[in-house]
Parts: structure tokens; sequence; C-alpha cells
């Protein structure tokens, strides 16, 4: 019987590789929003004990929402044989096919600590009374339990006991070489020569994420700005997997969307000055980063 993980980011990947026992069957499912998902869908399953598939996830939701019926036996031949099924996120197509079918499902954070964020605690609840749209974030009968970094600090709702603390960094320092052998081969990893004093800046889709209410020139304004405050430093722009703006134009060194942050930490002795963020989770996790500064607002630049 599989374990079967459905990935909606690069970094979901890695934790997918870290969580898995390559003695058992596992089935890695992609996302087609992932950047280059067919090259890894490749190259896992080259892996014994890996079978990867990308599916495209264009669920447009409401209460009948009309599959056809090669949808419904793609959907079927994914869950075959499958015995535990992890979702990072649970506001998808698969999500609402393992609700309509009455599935049970484990959800594991999608970012460092975002249960924290309030965009992970609300639910529309009316939305789901007049559309039928599933419960996400964990709110689903179906979700059996939420793995999370830290339990610290979240609210306890009505999802508070299925919560499981599993510290990530615990994951990442316990990680095997094989395991680092095939993250470093998954990704065409590239080591970098970090100059000093250095920036580092995490980019988000700031533009096309609604919760922001930023227009593309504002994303790019955002940005710049933070460049140009730094100028005297050597800036290195770590673009989001999700962000697919281009940076040519910035006096910056670009660093891929293809990879997932977290591979700085894992490869090299990669050590930046500073580390700048507008909301991401992911930079509280860097061991490379010595001061770290959350900048929801260019007003708070000093």
């Amino acid at each position: 019987m599989k374990k079967l993980y459905v990935c909606s980011t690069v970094y979901h990947l890695i934790v997918a590789l870290l969580k898995i026992n390559l003695e058992e069957y596992n089935k890695i499912v992609l996302l087609d929003g992932i950047v280059d998902a067919e090259k890894f869908c490749l190259r896992l399953n080259e892996i014994d004990g890996i079978e990867a598939v990308v599916f495209t996830d264009n669920l447009v939701y409401s209460r009948y929402p009309i599959y056809k019926q090669e949808q419904l036996d793609m959907m079927d031949k994914l869950l075959e044989k499958v015995k535990e099924i992890y979702m990072f996120i649970d506001a998808n197509h698969i999500g609402w096919y393992l609700h309509r079918k009455k599935i049970n499902y484990h959800l594991l954070e999608d970012g460092y600590n975002c249960f924290l964020y309030p965009s992970q605690h609300k639910y529309s609840w009316w939305r789901f009374f007049l559309k039928g749209i599933p419960k996400v974030h964990g709110y689903s009968k179906y979700c059996i339990d939420i793995e999370a970094n830290s339990i610290a600090g979240i609210p306890r709702d009505s999802r508070y006991n299925k919560f499981i603390e599993v510290p990530r960094k615990q994951l990442f320092e316990e990680m095997e070489v094989s395991k680092k052998e095939i993250i470093f081969n998954l990704f065409d990893y590239e080591p970098i020569k970090i100059q000093q004093p250095s920036v580092l800046i995490l980019t988000q889709p700031l533009h096309s994420d609604v919760q922001w209410g930023m227009s593309y020139e504002e994303h790019i304004q955002f940005y710049s700005k933070i460049v140009e405050k730094y100028s005297d430093y050597h800036i290195y722009l770590k673009v989001h997997p999700r962000d697919y703006t281009d940076y040519s134009k910035f006096n910056a060194t670009i660093l891929s969307n293809s990879y997932p942050i977290e591979i700085l930490d894992i490869f090299g002795e990669h050590k930046f000055n500073i580390g700048i963020t507008h909301s991401s989770t992911a930079l509280d996790f860097l061991n490379c980063v010595e001061e770290k500064i959350v900048l929801f607002d260019l007003k708070d630049m000093t």
C-alpha cells in the first residue's frame, strides 16, 4: 500500500522527500503550478520507492462541478492502492475530490509556522452553505490531523485537537546523506559565492495574491525601493516559486524560482548579513541569515 503526498510547491516536495521511507512505496503528486514539474517528475520516477505524476489543478469550485469521465477515472487511478494521503494545501482539486468521496487525509504545514497567520484561521462558512465549497485549512471533518512546526500561539479553534507538533528544523537537521544527494540532483543546484556585505531579499507574488491588494506596478515599486535602500550591499533576490516577475533590470543577483530557499541552508556555507521579506515565513527558518527583517510597509524601512 502507498503513501501519497500532494505537493503544490517545491518546498512541499523537499519536505515530502525528507518524510518518506524509500524502503516503502510512495506516490508523489506534483501540481502543475510547480516550475519544471515535468522535469522533477521524470527524475523522481528514476528513484526506487517513488512513483511521481504531474496533475493539472484547474478545478473551479462549485456545489455541482461537472466532471468528464476521464477526469473521474484519473482521480480514481491517482488514489489507487493508496493507504494514507498527505496534503500541504487542501483547497485544491484533489482536496475537493477527497471531500466529495469522504476520504480521510492528513494535512502538513504549507509553510514554516503558517498556522500562526490569520489567512490560515479564517473560513467563510457562508460560502460552504451557499456553494458547497469544502472546508479547508484543516477544518474539514475528513482531515484527520494537522502537522505543524510548533503549536505555540496557534488559536484554540475547532481544529486545535488535530494539531501535532513536528519541528521542521529537526527534520532538516536529521537529513540522511542519501536524501541530500537526491535533493541536490533533483534541483540542479549550483552553489553560489556570497559577496559581503550582503542582503537576501525573498520575493513573493504580491500582485497576484489577492490578500495584499497590490497592482503589478506597486509590486515592482515595493522591491525596487528595497534594492535602492540597500544599494551599498551586494543584493541577492531569491524569487518565490510562484513569482514570475521579470527582475532582470534590478541591480541584484537573481536566484532562480525553480528551487526553494531552504536549499541555501542545506548546501554550502552561505551567510547573508541581512534577510528581508514582506511576509514570507521561510525567513524564520533560515540559519544562513544574521539579521531578519519583515517589511509589510515600506514606511517601516529605516
